[in-house]
This record gives structure tokens, C-alpha cells and sequence, in this order.
């Protein structure tokens, strides 16, 4: 380390230099250097450890203060870059924002909600209700007919069941108890667990997929009359009640399908009782009423559609059976006498049917049964289409019913049945670690930006 000394009134200091002294650097006031096996040798290694690390520790200033004496300056502390605070921060928010779920999950209370009937809460035409990471208690109707069996990654197995009263808004997952393979799975009406968003969940995309490949729909059985009232009102989407209380709003793409009874009648004879074609269709005739034969499809019955009353098909099968000579053995289908209610079915868009006065119109479209019989000379001859267009007397609708395809909706909710808040211990208390370290870079981020700006 450098000296100071005063002479004649200035001031002069004394470094240590590279390489020997000689006569051109030495000081003529000095006293002569001892001789030293080393003379003229830089300690490197002290070079290093004193006047380096008193300078990198001290400073410039501190170095000059201890060389004249004074009591150097605190070594400055280290302090760490500022972007490593602000990396920390920014890398806390994505687990903060994912487990948040988990953490909220993991504050509810231990007693689930009630929330009573699934058909009060998916209302068609209503938003539904918010029931993300609740604890709740709903009762439905699983779907058994498409309920689906997935294995986890842990190797359980869970049944996922779409809930009939929540259209395509509301599934549940239920375990499946180990040793259950082989045996008839039962199916609860009742689902208590944690609800979460259905698009979160890991089968979400192969749920959509199913019902999308499989066209799956949602049934509602209505009245005929509850259609005409609903295309009456002149709204696009058919709004209306099912037979079991159930509202249903018909879009214009969903199908209606028509159950129609008209005032004809079926008429079966057996070969047996009436070998001739021409005495069968004689004592078809004589029943009085309008008719048509409708060929030989069955080798064993002779069919015809007869427009004969409801009132009056008991007597014109008796009236046909009194023309069978001999005993008739009704477990045998070519013999006897059948006469049955002629049903036809026909189907189209919710938003092509129109009333017209008393009568359902529709386009023919691609229905293939055929359009019905009128009576034309005294005969049932097949009915023609009016513009192709197909036309039914309400009164002759038997039954309907809307078939609105089911859609998955991936804001609709899926119920975890069986899982707990107190399940969710370690993701609440690791939620609540990374954010005390999300706070504490934080603070000291601000600390640091604020002595920058001063």
C-alpha cells in the first residue's frame, strides 16, 4: 500500500511500482532498500489479495482515506439484479392462476350445497348458474344409454354420465370401486362432489368427440297440439312443455318428428282362412267402406288399408271372421283376422312446419313413408303431394316428438363425485407458498426501482 509524506511544505506519495528499483524511479530523499534475495520480484499474489480487494471492497475513496489516515467508508453490500425479482414474479403468476381453482376449492366448507333438482337450475333459454370449484349436493338422471368408462393414468376407472335435465351443460364422473369388473354398474340420481368447467376436464375432448360422431339427442315427447300451439305463435324456435313437465325450446334445425293416425285402418287376412285373393277382397268390400289393397309383401297375410271408424273396427272384424269356414288359431299368423290403427311417421326441421288452418304442413323432404290415402271413385287411392309439401290434420297427430342433438358444451360443468375440500390440503398450502414468494420479490423489486429513481 501507498504512503504519504510532507516535505517542504508538499505533499508526496510513495507506490509500490512493477519491476526493480533503479536509480531513474528511486527517490533521492529515501534511504536506501535492504538487500533482498527477492529484490526486484512483484508478489503477485499480494498484488491481488491487498490492493484489489481493498479496492473492489472500499472503492477509490476508501482506498485514498485509508492511505492519509482516515477511517474508510463501509464496504458496499452486494445487492442482487434487479431483473432477477422481476423473473421470480412473473413466473409465480401461471401456478397462482392455475391452482387458483384448487386453493378457492380448498376454502369451501365441508358440507356440500344443496342444490336440489338439475332441471331448476339448466332452464333452456337461461344462462346457467355459476357452480365452478363449489362443494355441492345435485339430484338428475344419469344417461345410461351413453354413459362411458375412461381409466386414468393411476389405473382407476370412472364412469362419466351425462345428466338428462342438463342438456349437454352438465356431466358427472364417478368412481367405479376396484373389484366391480363383470358386475351391473349402478347408476345414482343423486351426485355430490366438487364442480368444475367441463372444458377443463382431461376427457372433455373425448366426450365431445363421442357425441359428435354418434349423434347423440336429447328426447322430448310433446303433444300434437303442443306443436300447433308453438308454431302459432310465430317465434323462430318453438318453445313448448313435454309430456313429463319439461321445457324445450325447438331450434329451427331440430328435428320433429310426427306420429300420425289417420281414420284408416289396417286389415290382415291370413292365407289360410282366406286362400283366394278375389273372396278376400270381396269380403274386404262388403264391410261398405272405402279401401285399398296393398299387395302381397308377407306370403302369409293378404293386406289391405280400409277408412273404417275407430267405432266400428271391433264389428268389421267380427264381420270378416264370420266368413271363415272352421276354427281359427289366433297364435298363427296365416290364419284369422287383425285389424290394427294404420300409423305413419314423418319427420323435419322445427323451423319448416307451418299450420295452415287446422292441418301441420311441412316439406315431404326425404321421408319415405308413404303420404297417406284419399278417397278418389269409391276407393283409397294414395294421396298426392301438395306442391311437395306434406299435410296432417292436428287431430290426427297421435304423438310427437323433438330430438335436439346434444352439444358439450365446454362452459357446462362436470361433477366430481366424491372428491372433498379437505383433498385439496397440499395444493391450497403450495398456492399460498408461492404467493408469499410472488409478495416477497415483489417488495423487493419495488425497494430496488425506487432507489434507482432517487
Amino acid at each position: 500500500m501507498g504512503t504519504f509524506g510532507e516535505q517542504d511544505g508538499l505533499w508526496s506519495c510513495k507506490i509500490p511500482m512493477r519491476g526493480p528499483v533503479s536509480e531513474s524511479n528511486e527517490h533521492p530523499e529515501d534511504q536506501e532498500p535492504e538487500e533482498s534475495p527477492h529484490a526486484g520480484e512483484l508478489d503477485h499474489d499480494d498484488f491481488e489479495d491487498d490492493d484489489l480487494d481493498d479496492l473492489d471492497a472500499f472503492g477509490v475513496d476508501g482506498v485514498v482515506a485509508q492511505m492519509t489516515g482516515e477511517e474508510p467508508a463501509a464496504p458496499k453490500k452486494r445487492s442482487r439484479p434487479v431483473w432477477v425479482s422481476a423473473v421470480v414474479v412473473l413466473a409465480c403468476f401461471y401456478p397462482l392462476i392455475s391452482m387458483w381453482g384448487d386453493f378457492r376449492f380448498w376454502l369451501r366448507s365441508s358440507e356440500a350445497e344443496p342444490l336440489g333438482d338439475s332441471a331448476a337450475l339448466f332452464q333452456p333459454g337461461t344462462a346457467a348458474p355459476d357452480l365452478a370449484d363449489r362443494y355441492v349436493s345435485v339430484e338428475g338422471t344419469p344417461d345410461v344409454q351413453w354413459a362411458t368408462v375412461l381409466t386414468k393414468k393411476s389405473g382407476a376407472k370412472v364412469t362419466y354420465l351425462r345428466v338428462l335435465e342438463g342438456g349437454g351443460q352438465l356431466f358427472a364422473a364417478v368412481p367405479r370401486p376396484e373389484g366391480d369388473a363383470g358386475k351391473t354398474p349402478e347408476y345414482p340420481s343423486g351426485f355430490t362432489g366438487r364442480v368444475t368447467r367441463l372444458g377443463d376436464a382431461g376427457a372433455f375432448d373425448w366426450i365431445a368427440r363421442l357425441y359428435a360422431q354418434e349423434g347423440v339427442t336429447q328426447l322430448y315427447d310433446v303433444s300434437g297440439q303442443t306443436v300447433a300451439d308453438a308454431v302459432s305463435a310465430g317465434d323462430a324456435s318453438l318453445t313448448m312443455k313435454s309430456q313429463d313437465g319439461r321445457s324445450v325450446v325447438a331450434e329451427p334445425a331440430d328435428t320433429i318428428r310426427l306420429v300420425a293416425r289417420p281414420q284408416d285402418a289396417r286389415v290382415l287376412l291370413g292365407v289360410e282362412s282366406f286362400p283366394s285373393a278375389k273372396a278376400a277382397e270381396a269380403a274386404v268390400a262388403e264391410l261398405g267402406y272405402p279401401y285399398a289393397a296393398l299387395g302381397r309383401g308377407r306370403t302369409d297375410l293378404r293386406r289391405y288399408v280400409v277408412r273404417v271408424p275407430e267405432a266400428a273396427r271391433d264389428d268389421a272384424r267380427k264381420a270378416l271372421l264370420a266368413k271363415i269356414d272352421g276354427a281359427v288359431d289366433d297364435s298363427d299368423p296365416k290364419e284369422g283376422v287383425s285389424v290394427f290403427p294404420l300409423s305413419a311417421t314423418y319427420t323435419s326441421a322445427a323451423g319448416e312446419i307451418s299450420l295452415e288452418g287446422a292441418e301441420l304442413v311441412f316439406p315431404y323432404g326425404d321421408n319415405t313413408t308413404a303420404p297417406g290415402y284419399q278417397v278418389e271413385d269409391g276407393k283409397l287411392v294414395e294421396a298426392k303431394l301438395d306442391d311437395g309439401r306434406m299435410r296432417i290434420p292436428v287431430t290426427a297427430v297421435h304423438a310427437a316428438r323433438v330430438e335436439k342433438p346434444v352439444f358439450v358444451d365446454p362452459d357446462g360443468y362436470l361433477i366430481e363425485v366424491g372428491v372433498e375440500p379437505s383433498s385439496q390440503l397440499k395444493w391450497g398450502i403450495l398456492w399460498l407458498l408461492v404467493l408469499g414468494l410472488a409478495f416477497t420479490n415483489a417488495v423487493v423489486l419495488y425497494g430496488s426501482l425506487r432507489r434507482r429513481a432517487v
